[in-house]
């Protein structure tokens, strides 16, 4: 487990996805609360929980962006 989230607090969204660029997956979760919050996955194994943003509507989407500066495939043509 993560974290035990406030019972008032239940999780719309959920990303995962190398935020940091250390090449270990983390996770962003958005709130009926409003908050973003951030999971980052530590090299250790151990979870930090970051609140990232706290707005006053729920958090019903979130995008996580290619932040490792990985590559990036286009198979439109």
């Amino acid at each position: 487990m993560i974290i035990n989230m406030a019972d008032t607090e239940d999780i719309l969204t959920l990303r995962v996805g190398d935020i940091d660029g250390d090449f270990i997956d983390d996770v962003m979760v958005g709130t009926t609360t409003g908050w973003i919050r951030w999971f980052r996955h530590l090299t250790s194994g151990a979870w930090d929980n970051r609140v990232v943003l706290s707005i006053t509507t729920k958090i019903y989407d979130l995008d996580i962006g290619d932040v490792d500066r990985g590559i990036i495939i286009d198979l439109s043509r």
